[in-house]
Parts: structure tokens; C-alpha cells; sequence
């Protein structure tokens, strides 16, 4: 019951602070007034008797404090008088408030975006029951370490002999055209295999999961949709799901409606989900994606273990699957391995940032309480505690940074509105970047952490005063010691190292996109237009068909005003499609891996290689005389030439592709970088469309902007078959775009993280030698007045400056050596320690630096000596 009791008192004195106040009032004037009484009963008159009384009783305020001390909430109430001293000091000086709070909103603001990004990515974009359990699987080969998608009949194999998983899956992106909703058009969709949403843990918004008797194969058709899908296309209607759709010209039947919630992202956002096909393609082609769910208790090492004993047995059992394995990596880890890199270094940059920040604002801080000597000093001398005093100057800094943490939430808003318009489509992050309490929580730590970063060591510094110098003189002719210059130093050294290594990370960036985007890709990307338009099974059953279609649209298409050149293929350069299939070569040995006879598979037109560019190194190109009763043909790439028939001339020699015919080779092309500039060159074989009929994209070269012929191109596809929809209609340069995007955006993001800490320790430099000039006018006053030259004077503060610009630099190159290893996974042809860059960073920020540092010099210059003996 006293517990009670005192809980109650001090949570009265806290929410009825005037009200106890009053009563404590009351309470002592009670006691003081008896006291008097006694007095004149004793015989005093009355002013003695009050005289005595307040002899006796003592100090009344003193009585108040301990009282208040007393109720064990003192430290609140002295923590609310800081704050509102901290305030109206930060009012009486609106410029020096505004710069710091602006300056720490930066870094502040940064680092909150990369906070809100790393953790939608790595603890919310997995929204599945027990996520920790899921795992990715990939078949890795022995020689290139590479990790591949997997097969069919491997994934059948590995799920029959593990006893590691609880249920197991694999999906394949899957592309179809939807038609009885409006015009035609292409939707991105993924084939699934039995258990797949099972293993998810997942439940439709509406209907049902598919029944194991509608995966079988040959069972109807049926197709679970997305909801912005069943929104768009269905009208949000609950009876959908006994709706029938029509894709590629052939009828699925609804099953059910997933939730809003649900997000399966392997590199596009699919609209729908089908059982996948049942094909048996051996142990040699690997393109489809393997998961899994662990059983409970069974870690992703015991998973690995047991699946490289399974694949070691596949080895002896089936010879396509010689020196293949498999790698099991839980599924964050794996998101985190595709987008770990760039979160890492923006990361990086963002601290960078808060570290220049918290910097600037500290020196801003020091040099701020070095011209507060003064009341400091009384504030002392009138017996506040050296603790008292730190802990008024870190509420100021605490309160800038909450200031500073309102402006860089809102910054923090932008860059992450900015970062989901300009990030591909896939990452959703709009939706799952979403502000949560974590975000908050963070963003409150950081805040707290900021303002006791900025302000411990000036607060500390600032306490350290010498009393008797500091009361007699005036604030104003106070010269900066020793020791405050050296803590000054101290902070701009660090706003330029951290600058120097920011300014390397930028320059390596910048260097590696400019050796990406100058690239030769072996094809033209000025003036291409390329488009999909998928020739459905259901109504172009032969090759006849197909070949028929394609000999009508192309002369139309050829005559199109702005035309130049057409071309027809199963898949172009930057189409994130690929086919491959094994190529022998007559008279050599059988390969023991097939992946040492593997190639890129191209079916391609007459006019292809002209209208991409692609320049020819031998023999002759495909000609309207290569036709389904000629002979069969095939052209090759130089990769393929030198790596299959090393020192021998490929023409006339015969290729096969798996069980097809043999082929004469009758051309060699030129190299060309299929997957974009990042990556290698393929062994490319190239075969006629009219005798492989396989029609998927359209190329154009046009003499006028590619967007003016579409309208016509759509005209004359929509007059030749209205049910056919075109898709992915984007000129090369834009697909070239796409495929350099991340590279691009990191060098961006860098480099304006880059400018801002090279702003911030400029002004940080050129601030701190301004207000050292300030403080030092009567020195120099007296050297001027003494016979010092002007210039002298100018050059001693550059000399000063360079000093400080010399330190940083040094560490800041020394800092940007030893963390250029983040960088190494996303640089192009550039080595973390190019010696250009590591030379080039720190030179460009001493120039700018040194530049503005001619503004105090030049003030330092022109001090009248007569002026600053007469204020004196």
C-alpha cells in the first residue's frame, strides 16, 4: 500500500505539477507562519518574531528543491526547462538552426530510405507463413560454379530421395495472349507444379487452390489470377471465378482469385498461374526455378549435405548429369544475393552521408559554444555542475536532430516515391514499402543517437572553461585557444576523408557505366524497334501457317513509311527470352558434359543481320532460296567457330541441334552480346525461319524516330490477324536502358551522395576557417599593425586549410582503398583500386575546398588593424 501510495504522489506531482506546487507553497508558508507565532508568544514583537522564523526555518527555496528532489521526478521537469532554453536559444539564432537542421536532414533523410529499403526487401517481402524454412534451389555445374535453373526430370528425381523437404516445387514464367476482354494483349503469367501454393502457405481471396486431378496432364485447363487482374480485367466481380478466359486461343477455367497480399516475384509480376506442362527433356535442359520448404527442425546446411549426396548418385545413374550439383539457399538469402550489393553500397553511402552531416553540425555545434564561454562560465559560477551543463547542450543538439529527423522523413518519403517510379516494375515497391513501427522505431533511435553523436563531444568541450579568464573578459575579444582549434580540425579532417571515399565510390561507378555504355554489343541500337508477337498454337498449328503469316506481314511491314529493314526472330538481342540447345559437330567426338556443346539457339530471317547490324565475317547470309525444300542451312557466330573448329574453316562443315537433320554451315557473323554489356559473348548458332518456323519478335531499322511507324505497324497486324497482340514494343536503346538500369541508378544515387558530402565538408572547411578568422581579428589586426603583409596573412589561412585538406584527404584515400571490396561485385572492367580514380577523388575535393577557402582568406586580409584596436 506505500508503494502505492508514493506512485500515486509522484504521478500526481507530474500531471498536476501547478497543483502540487501550490500545495508545497501553502505547506511552507503553514510552517513558517507557526514558527512566527511561537516567536510572539515568547514575547517578540511582530517583525522580529518573522525575522527569527525565517532564521530558523531556513532557506525557503532550498526547502522547495529538496522537496521537489524528493518526489524522484526532478530529472523530467529539468528536462522540459532544457528543452524549452534549447528552443528559444535555437529561435534567437534562426540561421545557424536552419543550416544545421537542413545539413543533418541529409543524412538523416538517406539513411531512413535505405533503412525503409533493406527492410521491405529482407524481413517483408517474403509474406508467407514460416519463411525461414523456404529455399531456393539451383543446379550448379563443377567447372563454372555458376548457378542455373533446374530440370524437370533432376527435380523429380531429387524430390523422390530427399527426406529433408516437406514439400517441393518449381515454376517456369509462362506468357500467353488474352483475348474476349478488349483488344488483344500479351500477359505474364507462371506455370506451377503440384504443392507450389501448398508450400507458400497461401489461400485464394476467392475459390480454390487447383485439384491434383486438374495437374495431371492432359486434364482441362484451368488458371488461378492475380487481383489486380481479377480488378482489371474481371471487373472485381465475386462470381469470376466460374468465368472462362481465352489465352493464346485456347479456353481456361477460373479456379480462384489470389490475394492482394501475394507477391511470387522472379523478375516480373505475374497476372496469372497455371499447372505446368509435363515435359521430358532428359537431364540436359535446364530452365525452370526449384523451391522448397524445409521440414521443421532441418537446417538449409543438413538440406545441403543430403542434396550433393543425392546429386553424386545422379552422376553414376545418368551421364547428362556428369559434374552437375545442387545448391540450397534459403529464399532471403537468395533476394539478398541478387540486391545485396546495391542496398550494401547505398548503404554505405547513406552513412557517409549522416557521418559528413553529424560532423558539420558538430563543428557548427563546438564553435557555436565556444562563443558561449561566457554564459557558460556564469552559469558556473552560479553553481551549475560541469554534468548540468553537458547535458543543456546535448538537449540542444537532440532537439536539432528531432528537427532534422522531421525534414529527412519527408526527404526519406521522396527518395523512396522517387526509387519505386524509377525501380523496374518487378520490385513492387510501392506496395512493400510501407511505413511501419519498425520504421518509426528506427527513425527514433537514429534521432536520439544523432543528437548525442553531434553533441557530446562539443558539449564535453564546451564545459571544460577556465572561470576566471573566461568572466573577465568579453565574449567578443575572446581569441580561440589551442584546444578548440584542435577539435575543429579534428571534425572537418573527418568531413573530408569521409568525402574523399564517397568522391572514389562515385568515380568508380562513373568510370565502370562509361566502359559499360561503350561497349561494342556487335549490333546497332540507333534507329531498332523491336516487339512481341507470339504466333498462337491454336490457330497457327503448322509450319505452313506460320510461314504463310510471315510472308505476308513482312513486304507490308518492309513498305511502311520510315522502314528500312525488317527482320523476324525467335528471340532478339536484350529480349529477356533465351533458347539453348546442345550443337554437334560431324566427325567429332561425343562430348561427355553437354554443356561443353551447348549454344544459343536463333531462328532469324533473311534481312536479320542487316537490320541489326551484325556484320558478316564469312561466307553469305540466309537467302529466300533457303526454304523448306532446300537444303538445311545454318550460321554461326564467331565464339562458336573458334571454340568448336579451332583453327579450321567452318564453312561447309555440318552441325546438328539435338535429333534434327544436319545442317551445312554456310556463314560466320560477328560476336554479339545477347544478354547486354555486362556480359560475355554466347557460341551462337543461327538457322532460316523458313525452314524452322518460329516466330516471336519483330525488328525494324527506320530512317525516322521509332515511335512514329508503331501506329501503321499495329495497323497492319491488327488488318492481318486482329487476335494477335503486340508486346514489349521498345526501341534497342530503351531494352539497352533497361539492362544497365541498376548500374546506372547506383552511379546516380553515388554521385549525388557525393555531392552533398562534398558540399557539406566545403562549407565545413570553409565555416570553420571563417569563424577561426573571426575569432583571431585582433591577432592579426596586431600583425598587419606590426608590418605583416596582406598577402602573407591570405596565404597562412590557405596554408592553415591545406593542412586540414592534405590530413583528410590522406585518410580519406587510404579509407576508400581498403572499402573499394564493396564495390567489386557491380564495377565493369575497373579494379577497386584504380589508381586514376583514387588520385583523382582526393585532388578534385582539395581544389574545390581550397577554393572556397579563399572567401576567409581574403577576410583575414582586409582586417583594419586601427578598427580592431579601437573596438579593443
Amino acid at each position: 500500500m506505500r508503494l502505492l501510495r508514493v506512485f500515486r504522489q509522484r504521478l500526481r506531482s507530474l500531471f498536476q505539477r501547478s497543483r502540487v506546487e501550490a500545495d508545497l507553497t501553502r505547506e511552507l508558508q503553514f510552517h513558517l507562519e507557526q514558527l512566527t507565532r511561537e516567536n510572539m508568544a515568547a514575547g517578540m514583537d511582530a517583525a522580529a518574531a518573522r525575522r527569527a522564523a525565517r532564521r530558523e526555518f531556513g532557506a525557503a527555496a532550498l526547502i522547495e528543491e529538496q522537496c521537489r528532489d524528493h518526489r524522484r521526478n526532478s530529472w523530467l521537469t529539468d528536462l522540459g526547462k532544457d528543452l524549452r532554453y534549447a528552443g528559444r536559444t535555437l529561435a534567437q539564432s534562426p540561421g545557424f538552426s536552419a543550416l544545421a537542421v537542413i545539413t543533418l536532414a541529409f543524412g538523416v533523410g538517406a539513411s531512413i530510405a535505405v533503412y525503409a529499403l533493406a527492410e521491405s526487401f529482407l524481413l517483408r517481402s517474403l509474406p508467407y507463413a514460416s519463411p525461414e524454412r523456404l529455399v531456393s534451389l539451383y543446379s550448379v555445374h563443377a567447372r563454372r560454379g555458376e548457378l542455373e535453373n533446374i530440370g524437370q526430370e533432376d527435380f523429380r528425381d531429387w524430390q523422390y530421395a530427399n527426406t529433408v523437404f516437406e514439400r517441393m516445387a518449381f515454376t517456369e514464367q509462362e506468357v500467353m495472349t488474352l483475348t474476349g476482354h478488349g483488344d488483344a494483349e500479351r500477359i505474364a503469367g507462371t506455370s506451377v507444379s503440384p504443392g507450389f501454393f501448398e508450400m507458400l502457405g497461401v489461400q485464394p481471396e476467392l475459390g480454390r487452390w487447383f485439384t491434383p486431378a486438374e495437374q495431371k496432364p492432359g486434364a482441362d485447363r484451368v488458371v488461378l489470377v492475380s487481383h489486380g487482374f481479377w480488378v482489371r480485367k474481371l471487373g472485381a466481380r465475386p462470381d469470376a471465378v466460374r468465368d472462362t478466359l481465352f489465352f493464346s486461343g485456347l479456353p481456361y477455367r477460373i479456379t480462384g482469385v489470389m490475394p492482394p497480399t501475394f507477391r511470387f516475384n522472379e523478375g516480373y509480376v505475374p497476372e496469372f498461374w497455371t499447372p505446368v506442362s509435363y515435359i521430358n527433356h532428359g537431364h540436359k535442359n535446364h530452365q525452370y526455378s526449384g523451391y522448397a520448404r524445409l521440414k521443421p527442425g532441418v537446417s538449409v546446411a543438413a538440406a545441403q549435405a543430403q542434396m550433393t549426396d543425392i546429386a553424386r548418385r545422379m552422376e553414376k545413374l545418368f551421364p547428362d548429369c556428369a559434374e552437375w550439383g545442387v545448391r540450397v539457399i534459403s529464399m532471403r538469402a537468395d533476394l539478398f544475393r541478387e540486391i545485396g550489393p546495391a542496398l550494401g553500397i547505398f548503404g554505405a553511402a547513406a552513412l557517409l552521408v549522416l557521418l559528413v552531416a553529424s560532423a558539420n553540425v558538430a563543428s557548427l555545434l563546438l564553435a557555436r559554444g565556444i562563443g558561449r564561454s561566457k554564459e557558460i562560465a556564469v552559469r558556473m559560477a552560479l553553481g551549475a555542475g560541469r554534468r548540468r551543463i553537458v547535458r543543456l547542450l546535448i538537449t540542444e543538439s537532440v532537439l536539432i536532430s528531432s528537427f532534422s529527423a522531421a525534414v529527412g522523413m519527408a526527404m526519406a518519403w521522396g527518395l523512396l516515391r522517387f526509387a519505386a517510379t524509377a525501380a523496374p516494375a518487378w520490385m513492387e515497391l510501392g506496395t512493400i514499402v510501407q511505413l511501419r513501427t519498425t520504421l518509426v522505431a528506427f527513425a527514433a533511435g537514429l534521432t536520439l543517437a544523432t543528437g548525442i553523436l553531434t553533441g557530446l563531444w562539443p558539449a564535453i568541450r564546451s564545459s571544460r572553461t577556465n572561470l576566471q579568464n573566461d568572466l573577465k573578459e568579453s565574449g567578443a575579444s575572446l581569441v580561440a585557444g589551442r584546444r578548440h582549434a584542435r577539435s575543429l580540425h579534428g571534425l572537418v579532417v573527418i568531413e573530408i576523408a569521409m568525402a574523399v571515399v564517397l568522391l572514389t565510390f562515385a568515380g568508380l561507378l562513373t568510370k565502370s557505366f562509361a566502359r559499360l555504355a561503350g561497349t561494342d554489343l556487335g549490333y546497332r541500337t540507333d534507329r531498332l524497334l523491336t516487339f512481341r508477337m507470339a504466333l498462337p498454337r491454336s490457330r497457327y498449328r503448322n509450319d505452313d501457317a506460320k510461314v504463310r503469316f510471315w510472308s505476308q506481314l513482312e513486304p507490308q511491314l518492309a513498305a511502311a513509311p520510315g522502314v528500312i529493314s525488317v527482320a523476324g526472330a525467335s528471340s532478339v538481342p536484350l529480349g529477356e527470352t533465351y533458347t539453348g540447345d546442345t550443337v554437334e559437330v560431324q566427325g567429332q567426338a561425343a562430348a561427355r558434359d553437354w554443356t561443353d556443346i551447348a549454344s544459343r539457339i536463333a531462328v532469324v530471317s533473311t534481312d536479320y543481320f542487316r537490320t541489326f547490324g551484325i556484320g558478316l565475317r564469312a561466307g553469305r547470309v540466309f537467302t529466300a532460296a533457303d526454304n523448306a525444300k532446300a537444303e538445311a542451312v545454318t550460321i554461326v557466330n564467331e565464339t562458336f567457330a573458334r571454340k568448336r573448329m579451332p583453327g579450321e574453316n567452318p564453312l561447309g562443315k555440318y552441325v546438328r541441334l539435338s535429333n534434327e537433320p544436319w545442317r551445312r554451315i554456310v556463314g560466320v557473323v560477328a560476336d554479339s552480346r545477347y544478354h547486354g554489356p555486362a556480359y560475355g559473348v554466347d557460341s551462337e548458332v543461327y538457322t532460316p525461319i523458313a525452314q524452322d518456323p518460329w516466330l516471336e519478335y519483330v525488328a525494324l531499322r527506320t530512317a525516322i524516330p521509332e515511335e512514329r511507324v508503331m501506329g501503321d505497324v499495329r495497323a497492319l497486324v491488327r488488318r492481318l490477324d486482329p487476335a494477335l497482340a503486340i508486346s514489349q514494343v521498345r526501341t534497342m536503346r530503351e531494352s539497352l536502358d533497361r539492362a544497365t538500369l541498376l548500374q546506372r541508378q547506383m552511379m546516380a544515387l553515388v554521385a549525388v551522395f557525393a555531392g552533398l558530402t562534398l558540399g557539406m565538408a566545403t562549407l565545413g572547411l570553409s565555416g570553420v576557417m571563417a569563424y577561426i578568422v573571426s575569432r583571431r581579428r585582433r591577432e592579426i589586426g596586431l600583425r598587419i599593425a606590426l608590418g605583416a603583409n596582406r598577402a602573407d596573412v591570405s596565404r597562412a589561412v590557405i596554408r592553415s586549410a591545406g593542412t586540414l585538406v592534405l590530413a583528410g584527404a590522406l585518410i580519406g584515400a587510404a579509407c576508400a582503398l581498403a572499402a573499394g571490396r564493396l564495390l567489386a561485385a557491380v564495377l565493369y572492367s575497373v579494379r577497386p583500386s584504380d589508381p586514376a580514380v583514387l588520385v583523382a577523388a582526393p585532388v578534385f575535393l582539395g581544389v574545390v575546398a581550397l577554393l572556397a577557402c579563399l572567401v576567409p582568406a581574403r577576410r583575414a586580409a582586409s582586417v583594419d588593424p586601427m578598427a580592431v584596436l579601437r573596438q579593443e
